[in-house]
């Protein structure tokens, strides 16, 4: 428990050091961890929470973009890690098209 525990918090508070607490980074590791601990009924049951948040409660990306994503992972097996590394990448897209942001952003996806 203790290795998860520290597996778990060192990301989350080296990305918390580099953008703040409310750093888009750090909210984004939030959200994502959330997601991952709460995915017990399957991909279909937390996409509309992902989407949810991803859409509405953060910005990170538009509704339509949200529907693009989901689009995307109905064409491929395992829609679920497609989508939110869909909603990492456009989040880090939508925050600044640097390389180094899309890149940050994408890597965020912790499900």
């Amino acid at each position: 428990m203790l290795a998860w525990g520290l597996a778990l918090l060192i990301p989350l508070a080296l990305l918390s050091a580099i953008g703040g607490w409310n750093g888009t980074l750090a909210v984004m590791a939030r959200f994502f961890t959330r997601v991952a601990l709460l995915s017990f009924g399957g991909a279909y049951a937390v996409l509309p929470y992902v989407a949810q948040g991803a859409a509405e409660q953060f910005g990170w990306l538009s509704a339509s973009q949200m529907l693009y994503g989901l689009a995307l992972g109905e064409t491929t097996p395992g829609p679920l890690i497609m989508v939110v590394a869909f909603v990492g990448f456009m989040g880090g897209w939508n925050r600044g098209p640097e390389l180094a942001s899309l890149m940050r952003g994408a890597a965020c996806r912790w499900p």
